[in-house]
């Protein structure tokens, strides 16, 4: 990561107050023990029904040595002819189809667990962008907040965690895309830039719809 976008992270966690009221860090660390607990709870008992569904099924293929298709029993967009052979398919994004099929071989009887506990980093993840983020535009306190009421109240619903496919990872990469926009319009140098467009091209290879947030 370039230098200077080092220093404005580290500047930008220098604003944090450096003491919180005693009874304001006794409910945002309750907060955070919540959080923790509810999702140990929902990936101990939804691990093992997580699904990826169209991503998940082109991993299949890839790991299976059919490339990147639809099997005949999940290549409902056809026409596929007679439907006995992989189809191949544009149909959903790379990058974390990639992903998917590499934890699927590395971990073939527990790639769900190892599935869902990635959507969990990815949720941590863009708790801390939403953190310096809201903190870039508003104040630090707040972002602290608001990144802790995101982990309590975002993986509520069961399909948040269940569902294995990029939806997580994009979360992150677009809150990770608004922050080096923010820096790079503040004092945009070459190697800043360079950053910003890998990101959003990972961002948009992961999701297509990424492409919306393209400066």
């Amino acid at each position: 990561m370039p230098e200077g976008h080092s220093q404005s992270i580290t500047h930008s966690f220098d604003r944090v107050p450096r003491r919180l009221p005693r009874w304001q860090a006794f409910a945002l660390v309750a907060v955070l023990l919540l959080a923790i607990l509810f999702q140990m709870r929902l990936v101990r008992n939804n691990w093992r029904y997580a699904q990826g569904y169209e991503q998940e099924w082109v991993a299949d293929a890839i790991v299976g040595g059919h490339g990147f298709s639809f099997d005949p029993g999940s290549a409902w967009l056809g026409p596929y002819g007679d439907g006995t052979e992989y189809s191949p398919t544009a149909w959903v994004d790379p990058l974390y189809t990639y992903a998917i099929a590499l934890v699927k071989a590395t971990y073939p009887s527990y790639s769900q667990l190892v599935l869902i506990l990635l959507n969990l980093a990815w949720i941590w993840a863009s708790a801390l962008m939403i953190l310096v983020l809201v903190g870039e535009v508003a104040d630090r306190r707040v972002g602290l907040y608001t990144a802790a009421a995101f982990l309590l109240l975002f993986p509520r619903a069961e399909g948040v965690l269940r569902y294995t496919g990029n939806a997580a990872l994009a979360g992150f990469l677009i809150c990770l895309t608004g922050l080096l926009l923010i820096h790079s319009l503040r004092a945009p140098p070459p190697k800043r830039s360079l950053l910003l467009g890998l990101v959003l091209g990972l961002a948009i290879l992961n999701h297509a719809g990424t492409t919306m947030f393209a400066p």
